[in-house]
């Protein structure tokens, strides 16, 4: 099994626990941000980077989901 093996069905799911997950992070790098941590500092950069990455699996499942295939990169 691969990746491209995950269709709509599968991919749905997982893309909504992916979303919880992603609104957590937004959130914690925005309360980093009010109490004025400030964005170059590496916990909120470790955030950022968490962010980003969970984002991106997020965007591919629901891509999936909708039944449309992610762009390889090649």
């Amino acid at each position: 099994m691969t990746s491209d093996d995950i269709i709509k069905d599968k991919a749905k799911p997982l893309a909504e626990t992916v979303c919880r997950q992603k609104e957590y992070l937004y959130r914690l790098k925005t309360r980093l941000a009010a109490v004025g941590i400030p964005h170059d500092d590496k916990l909120a950069e470790k955030v950022e980077s968490a962010y980003k990455a969970v984002f991106e699996l997020w965007l591919d499942l629901h891509y999936r989901s909708c039944g449309m295939a992610p762009k390889k990169n090649t």
